[in-house]
């Protein structure tokens, strides 16, 4: 990369915000659990996902997957703790019962700590 314009680097490695985020072929392999047992099932799969609102908003991915809550890192450095409870819907997208607007209720100012995700 060194040595090439900007506008070659952008053209080769530029990607939409909307794209799923890579996964390895060991994560995929250690997703496949029993279907009976939804609480592994759900708490195996939501890292990485797709979160939209109701209305069909992206609002980002989901990076960590806490015991009550899921952390969400989206455009413009949003970032949001969102109860288990408010998750609508698990398919190849998290779909939360709210809008868009109203999802900002859990906003968390970016300079939050990590570790203060609620649990």
């Amino acid at each position: 990369m060194i040595g090439l314009p900007l506008y070659e680097i952008a053209r080769r490695y530029k990607k939409s915000r909307e794209a799923a985020l890579p996964v390895s072929g060991l994560a995929r392999m250690s997703k496949r659990a029993d279907r009976s047992n939804s609480k592994e099932l759900h708490t195996k799969l939501l890292v990485g996902r797709k979160v939209k609102s109701r209305d069909g908003q992206f609002l980002g991915h989901v990076i960590i997957d806490a015991d009550k809550s899921i952390l969400v890192l989206g455009h413009h450095h949003y970032r949001f703790d969102i109860p288990k409870s408010k998750i609508q819907q698990i398919r190849k997208d998290v779909i939360l019962s709210q809008g868009y607007e109203a999802v900002f209720a859990y906003y968390k100012p970016k300079t939050t700590s990590v570790h203060k995700v609620s649990v």
